[in-house]
C-alpha cells in the first residue's frame, strides 16, 4: 500500500471512529458511505473528504467492507455501490477498479449489476480496462461469469463488451460471444452436416480446374473422355483459367456431397481468397505442377499454405492433401515426397499433411490414381464430419429454400422488372404460401418508399434489379423474418450471417449480403482484377486509379443481360478492401493490385556523389507468415 493509500485508510478510520458512523446510516438519497466511496453522492461525515480530496477507491472500499458496510444496499435510485463503481470505471481507465469490483462482488453485490448511467455490465468495464495482463483478465472473466454476470449483454448504447476491448482480450470476448450466439441458433434445432468444403489451391496452370472436373465424373465404361478434353492444357489455354474462385456443388461416388472451391492461382486474385478459407469441415487439395523445378515447387507451395494460415489462424486441424499434376509426363513421386517433408517441417504446427500423396494426370477421370484420390477424399470427409459441430436447422432452411429462391430473381425477365415501379411481385411472394416468387405486374403496387421506410433503407437499395445478386443486410433480414423464422433477433441474425459467410453460401461485408459468391468472383472481381492477357480486363492507369465510368463499362461488357447497381457493387469491393475511393476526387477508385511496380527515378536517382538511402524493412515473424497481397 502506498503512502497516500495509507493516509486514505487512516483518515477514513479516524472519521468512522470519531463520528461513530454506522453502516446503516444513509443520506437523503438512501446511500451509505460505501455508495459515496464508489462514486455516489457524498455522505456526512465523508462529504468534504470524498468531494474535495483525491483518493484511491480500492483501499477505502476495502476498509468500509471491513467495518461491515453492506455491498448489497440499494439506494432510492435502485443502485448498489457496485453500480456507481462501474460507472466511474467506464469513464476513468484504472485497473484498480477491477479489484474494487471483485471485493464488492465477493462482499455480496450481484455480479449482474449494471452501471448507474450507461447500463454497462461488469464485463464492459473489464473490456475497457485494457492494461490488464491477459491471464489476469481471464481470471476476472471466470470469476464474474461464475458469479452470474452476463458477458453477452449490450449497454444503453447498444455496444457489447468485446467492442470496448483490444488485442487478446477482444479476441477472447468475441470468440465467447460467437460461441454464445451459435448455441442460441442451435436452440432453434440442429442437424448433422452432410457435406464438406474441398478447396483446390495451387499455382496458375497447375491443373486445379481440370482435376475438379475429373473428380466429378463417374468412373466406368460409360464415361468417355472427349478428344478435345484430352488435349487441353491449362498452361496453354488462358481463356480457361479460373477468375477469382469457382464454387461448384457436386455429388461424387464414394464421397457423397462436396462443395468445391476452385481458387485461381494468379497472384492478382490472392487478396480475395481469404473470403472463402475456413477451418470448419474443410479439406485442402494442394495441386503442384511436377514439371516445375523443385525450388519453384517449394516456394509456391509454402506461399500458398502461408496464405491459408494467415487467413484462418493457427491450428493443426486443417487437413492438406498433396497432388502432383502432369504425372503422365514425369515420375514425380520422389519430388512429391521431398516437398511433403519440407512443408511438414515448416507447417506441422498449422496443418496436418496427408502421408499419402497422389501423382496423376488431372485429365484422366478413370485412372486408378484418380479413383484412389476420390476414396481418400471420402475418408477425409468422414473424419471432418466426425469432429464437425451440428448445423443450426435455420441455416439448412435458408440454404435449401430461401437462397435458391432469391437467386432466381437474377433470371427474371429484366424488362418485366424494369417496367414495374413497385415491388408487387415481392410482396405477393411474401403473401403467398408458394415457395416460388411471383412476377405479376397486375397486383396492387407497393411503392419502394413504403418498404424502404419500414427497413430504414434508401429506396434505390431495394431495386428489384439488385435482388438475385446482392442486397442490404436489413432487406435480407426482412426476407428471413417473412419466410423462415418470424422471431429472429438482430443478434442471432448477425451470427447467422457470420455462419453463412464462413461456409461460403454468401459473402457478407459491411451493410451488404452477396447472394452469389460465384457471381461476385467471376463477373465482378474477375474482369476488374484479371491480368493483361485476359480478353476482358481493366484498362486502368499505372497507379491503379480508375473512374466509376471505366468500372461500369468493364462490368457491363462482362455482364451482358444482367442488371445491377454498379455503384453499390463498387461499395462491396471497397468493403472487401479490393479498392478504395480516392480522396478529393469524384467517383475515382484505386485498386492496389493493379498498381504496376516501377522504379521512381525522381526519388532514387543515380548520382556520382556518395548517397545514403534510409528505409524501413518489413519482415514476417517466421517462414510460415506472409504479407497478403493487396494489403
Amino acid at each position: 500500500m502506498t503512502a497516500s493509500e495509507r493516509m486514505d485508510v487512516a483518515t477514513v478510520s479516524y472519521l468512522l471512529s470519531t463520528y461513530d458512523f454506522s453502516p446503516e446510516k444513509k443520506n437523503e438519497l438512501g446511500q451509505t458511505a460505501l455508495h459515496s466511496a464508489c462514486g455516489g453522492r457524498p455522505s456526512t461525515p465523508f462529504n468534504v473528504y470524498f468531494k474535495e480530496y483525491s483518493y484511491r477507491m480500492y483501499p477505502i472500499v476495502k476498509k468500509l467492507l471491513d467495518y461491515k458496510y453492506q455491498a448489497v444496499v440499494i439506494d432510492k435510485s435502485g443502485h448498489n455501490p457496485l453500480s456507481y463503481c462501474l460507472e466511474c470505471a467506464m469513464d476513468i481507465l484504472d485497473n484498480e477498479f477491477m479489484e474494487t469490483a471483485r471485493i464488492l462482488v465477493e462482499g455480496g453485490a450481484p455480479a449482474s449489476t449494471i452501471s448507474s448511467v450507461s447500463n454497462s455490465s461488469i464485463f464492459h468495464v473489464l473490456a475497457k480496462q485494457g492494461r490488464l495482463q491477459f491471464n489476469k483478465f481471464k481470471s476476472y472473466f471466470k470469476l464474474f461469469s461464475d458469479k452470474g454476470a452476463d458477458p453477452f449483454s449490450a449497454n444503453k448504447f447498444g455496444k457489447f463488451p468485446y467492442e470496448y476491448a483490444s488485442g487478446e482480450a477482444r479476441k477472447y470476448l468475441h470468440d465467447n460471444w460467437e460461441e454464445h450466439l451459435f448455441s442460441k441458433l442451435k436452440e432453434l434445432g440442429v442437424v448433422r452436416p452432410t457435406k464438406v468444403k474441398v478447396c483446390l489451391i495451387g499455382r496458375e496452370g497447375a491443373g486445379k480446374t481440370t482435376l475438379m472436373n475429373s473428380l466429378q465424373r463417374k468412373a466406368g465404361a460409360e464415361t468417355l473422355l472427349l478428344e478435345s478434353e484430352v488435349h487441353v492444357d491449362d498452361s496453354q489455354s488462358l481463356e480457361l483459367r479460373t477468375a477469382g474462385v469457382d464454387i461448384v456443388n457436386a455429388t461424387i461416388d464414394e464421397t457423397g456431397e462436396l462443395v468445391f472451391f476452385d481458387f485461381s492461382g494468379q497472384p492478382n486474385f490472392h487478396r480475395t481468397h481469404s473470403l472463402f478459407f475456413s477451418e470448419s469441415t474443410t479439406i485442402y487439395l494442394l495441386v503442384v505442377d511436377l514439371t516445375l523445378k523443385e525450388a519453384e515447387l517449394r516456394e509456391s507451395s509454402s506461399y500458398l499454405l502461408s496464405l491459408i494460415k494467415c487467413s484462418i489462424g493457427s491450428s493443426s486441424n486443417n487437413h492438406v492433401a498433396l497432388i502432383g499434376s502432369r504425372g503422365d509426363k514425369i515420375d514425380g513421386r520422389s519430388v512429391l515426397k521431398q516437398l511433403r517433408n519440407s512443408l511438414d517441417y515448416h507447417f506441422s504446427k498449422y496443418f496436418s499433411l496427408s502421408e499419402k500423396r497422389f501423382t496423376l494426370d488431372c485429365r484422366s477421370c478413370r485412372s486408378i490414381e484418380m479413383q484412389d484420390l476420390r476414396h481418400h477424399i471420402g475418408e477425409l470427409k468422414k473424419k471432418r464430419l466426425e469432429i464437425a459441430s451440428n448445423v443450426p436447422k435455420i441455416v439448412v432452411d435458408i440454404q435449401s429454400s430461401l437462397l435458391p429462391i432469391l437467386r432466381q430473381f437474377s433470371n427474371c425477365d429484366i424488362e418485366v422488372r424494369r417496367h414495374q415501379s413497385n415491388l408487387s411481385f415481392l410482396r405477393n411472394w411474401f403473401e403467398s404460401g408458394s415457395n416460388l416468387p411471383i412476377y405479376n405486374s397486375h397486383f396492387d403496387s407497393v411503392k419502394y418508399e413504403e418498404i424502404s421506410e419500414r427497413l430504414n433503407l434508401p429506396a434505390e437499395s431495394i431495386s428489384p434489379e439488385n435482388i438475385g445478386y446482392f442486397m442490404r443486410k436489413n432487406l435480407f433480414l426482412y426476407f428471413i423474418v417473412c419466410k423462415v423464422y418470424p422471431s429472429l433477433s438482430n443478434e442471432l441474425f448477425n451470427e447467422l450471417i457470420h455462419y453463412l459467410n464462413t461456409i461460403g453460401e454468401i459473402v457478407a461485408i459491411d451493410s451488404f449480403v452477396v447472394l452469389s459468391p460465384s457471381w461476385l468472383c467471376h463477373q465482378v472481381i474477375g474482369p476488374l482484377m484479371s491480368p493483361d492477357e485476359f480478353p476482358i480486363h481493366m484498362e486502368g492507369v499505372s497507379d491503379g486509379a480508375v473512374s466509376l465510368k471505366q468500372i461500369e463499362h468493364t462490368l457491363r461488357r462482362f455482364n451482358k443481360g444482367s442488371h445491377f447497381s454498379v455503384k453499390e457493387a463498387v461499395e462491396i469491393l471497397c468493403g472487401l478492401e479490393i479498392c478504395y475511393k480516392v480522396p478529393n476526387q469524384v467517383d475515382v477508385y484505386r485498386f492496389p493490385a493493379l498498381i504496376r511496380a516501377s522504379r521512381r527515378e525522381e526519388y532514387w536517382q543515380i548520382s556520382e556523389v556518395m548517397s545514403v538511402y534510409v528505409g524501413r524493412r518489413i519482415q514476417c515473424q517466421d517462414n510460415s507468415d506472409i504479407i497478403v497481397p493487396g494489403t
